[in-house]
């Protein structure tokens, strides 16, 4: 699915659920970036960016590495350095909907 087309329906989702969240109430995704045909995609600015739009305000993020699981998994195990994942680190978006 095209980046544009991902972030609009992504967009339409957490949309739908910002009415149910209390003020101040947390809503936390978490999104790997990706390579696809040489290229990085940047999942987790286009999801900012879009959420931002939707009415949620970005709070925090955290990056998560993985680097050390990725390494010592492999692909089914084997080889242990075989790394299977393009990206070894995946972003938590902290957002929350704003205070009235």
């Amino acid at each position: 699915m095209p980046l544009e087309d991902y972030t609009l329906v992504m967009g339409d989702i957490f949309e739908s659920i910002l009415p149910l969240l209390k003020p101040k109430a947390h809503c936390v995704i978490n999104v790997p970036d990706m390579w696809w045909e040489n290229e990085r995609i940047t999942i987790h600015i286009s999801l900012v960016e879009e959420l931002r739009r939707r009415g949620y305000e970005l709070r925090n993020i955290i990056i998560w590495d993985r680097t050390n699981i990725v390494n010592k998994i492999g692909i089914f195990g084997w080889p242990s350095n075989y790394i299977t994942m393009g990206v070894t680190f995946e972003y938590l978006l902290d957002f929350w909907r704003p205070p009235k």
